[in-house]
């Protein structure tokens, strides 16, 4: 996360695992990282959603913003969040070890 608009679910620089949506409608109360046409990504809330629009929070503010959908040019709903030092304790190395364990 590059910021803390989502804290307390979620803290700058907590790295968060996404898979590719592809309907926005059923991710309505949940998490999801918006790519709009400009380049931006934010990850937020999504509070509502039709053809036409995204209403979409943070939950540490109180406004809700909404977005046409013509604007989102990639969205990805958040499978999980990992913190930092979570994320640290694995390495390539470590990985490579497991890896070689389960196939051998």
């Amino acid at each position: 996360m590059s910021d803390d608009s989502m804290h307390p679910r979620f803290s700058k620089g907590d790295f968060a695992l996404l898979d590719h949506l592809i309907d926005l409608k059923s991710e309505i109360g949940k998490e999801v990282l918006l790519q709009l046409d400009n380049g931006v990504r934010c990850v937020r809330k999504v509070v509502e959603c039709s053809e036409s629009s995204v209403t979409r929070s943070a939950y540490n503010r109180t406004e809700v913003m909404t977005i046409e959908r013509q604007r989102i040019a990639a969205s990805f709903c958040v499978d999980m969040i990992v913190p930092p030092p979570t994320f640290a304790l694995v390495t390539e190395e470590e990985i490579e070890s497991i890896a070689e364990a389960c196939y051998t």
